[in-house]
């Protein structure tokens, strides 16, 4: 692909949200509104997660979570949320999938003319694969894409810290991509002539 470098700072981008979003849960809140415009990228190009204002406290060792109330973006909301059912930290697992897409594609996984629309179809319609807007997306971004953006809780990465890991192998994947192209092709072979 033409772009891998793009993808690798998009990666990283993601990377470094799942870290912020990891070290939140760890004090027990759950953001439950990822959205593009809720990571801000600052001047070091450090990304930073904001907006906590729909965030939810939840006691981790009981395993509560907010059941029963739809907040959040259309665009990003995980189907469980979308249904009223229970949103934990899977369901900013599935938003930040979405995010992901649209910084892959120019656009969110999902379009209709009304909120409800849209949501419907984080609940119903499957994600069409974001290669059909960007052609030369490489499979392994594909892939972890589409695993974040899994109808299922239990389909997508279970945790941050495994989310983290398939984006370190991503991010290696895509520099060992980038050294390959970046490396000077092999000088063609002159023919000399034979001394008599």
């Amino acid at each position: 692909p033409r772009f891998v470098k793009q993808y690798a700072d998009v990666g990283e981008q993601i990377r470094q949200a799942a870290q912020g979003l990891k070290a939140a849960v760890a004090r027990g809140v759950i953001h439950r509104d990822i959205k593009p415009s809720n990571l801000v990228l600052t001047k070091e190009g450090v990304l930073k997660v904001t907006d906590f204002g729909l965030a939810k406290m939840v006691v981790a060792d009981s395993g509560l979570t907010l059941t029963g109330e739809v907040l959040g973006s259309p665009n990003y909301l995980a189907p469980e949320q979308a249904s009223g059912g229970t949103a934990d930290l899977r369901s900013d697992i599935y938003s930040l999938g979405a995010t992901l897409y649209e910084l892959l594609t120019g656009r969110p996984p999902f379009g209709g003319p009304t909120p409800v629309s849209i949501i419907l179809k984080h609940v119903r319609e499957p994600v069409r694969s974001p290669r059909h807007f960007s052609p030369d997306l490489p499979v392994p971004v594909v892939t972890l894409t589409q695993r974040m953006l899994a109808k299922r809780p239990e389909d997508r990465p279970k945790d941050y810290d495994s989310l983290i890991r398939e984006m370190d192998r991503l991010l290696a994947t895509l520099g060992a991509a980038q050294e390959r192209q970046a490396a000077p092709a092999p000088a063609a072979a002159v023919a000399r002539p034979i001394a008599a």
